[in-house]
């Protein structure tokens, strides 16, 4: 028996732990320099948080925009553009930052008033975008915003910042080199008279149309299930359910999830379930044999 559930609902599972308003760890694009009538315009940048291990599918992290007036005064802010596969994942844990400061200092959050503002809900900017905050800047005056994002996808593709005070064709784009990793959670397996099992779990393969199958044996994965196709439409299948046959009751039965996709193959953790025994005599209760009493006080 095969059964799987679809969830199209991106799981917002952040990992925080880094420094906010700080330079380490972030990966950023080829600064881009606009121009005003007084000289040198404001330039942009747009990065993404990386803790020191990669991104892969699954993950959560920030993105970041940052932009640094010229030698005029700018009202700058963002419409940001993701790919279909990356998602915001604001949280009150992990929420929008926005920063504000002068030409090589550290910055202040920005405050909502008339000059500026910092929203932990999107709206849509001038160019159809995501727009989270702003800020009026002096000459050589920073903003920075940092959005949590979720990773759901391989090699997702562009993400694209674009100023609400400049053209779009210099806009700063970045494409972060997400790898592949699905997920497998959820583990549990059941059985009625140990001549079969049923798995259950939940996949994340994240959009990549993947064979499923359970490996099982005792001692050895010597047997594999029949095999579940996960499209490449979902993310997620939650409620997944095989059924492991021709199993011997009584036996300790291993198992594991395989996951087969154009990315390789990948495997969850190994499982264990004790296989009841139906046939084997039960003890007689010790009230079989003599009479039971009661302990009174």
């Amino acid at each position: 028996m095969l059964m799987v559930n679809k969830l199209s609902l991106v799981a917002m599972l952040l990992v925080a732990g880094f420094a906010h308003n700080a330079s380490a760890g972030w990966v950023n694009s080829i600064p881009i320099q606009g121009s005003a009538s007084c000289g040198p315009g404001t330039i942009t940048q747009i990065g993404y948080f990386d803790p020191g291990t990669g991104l892969r599918t699954g993950d959560s992290g920030y993105i970041h925009i940052v932009a640094q007036a010229g030698c005029a005064f700018d009202t700058v802010g963002f419409d940001v553009f993701l790919p279909s596969t990356v998602t915001t994942a604001v949280t009150t844990q992990n929420p929008v930052y926005c920063f504000r400061g002068a030409a090589g200092q550290n910055g202040t959050a920005v405050p909502t008033n008339s000059t500026g503002g910092c929203s932990q809900t999107a709206t849509t900017g001038n160019f159809g975008g995501l727009f989270f905050g702003w800020s009026n800047l002096n000459p050589n005056d920073w903003l920075e915003i940092q959005i949590p994002v979720f990773w759901g996808g391989a090699s997702p593709g562009q993400i694209e910042a674009v100023l609400t005070s400049v053209i779009v064709s210099l806009t700063p784009v970045i494409s972060p080199p997400v790898t592949y990793r699905p997920q497998v959670t959820n583990q549990t397996a059941t059985s009625t008279d140990g001549t079969s099992a049923t798995a259950h779990f939940d996949v994340a393969h994240f959009f990549a149309q993947s064979q499923v199958v359970v490996e099982y044996g005792v001692g050895v994965f010597d047997h594999v299930s029949p095999a579940v196709t996960l499209s490449s439409q979902y993310p997620f299948y939650t409620g997944t359910a095989i059924t492991l046959p021709n199993t011997t009751p009584g036996t300790a039965l291993t198992w594991r999830v395989r996951i087969t996709n154009a990315f390789g193959t990948f495997y969850g953790a190994a499982n264990t379930i004790f296989l009841p025994n139906p046939l084997l005599p039960v003890a007689p209760s010790i009230c079989k044999v003599k009479k039971c009493l009661s302990w009174l006080p």
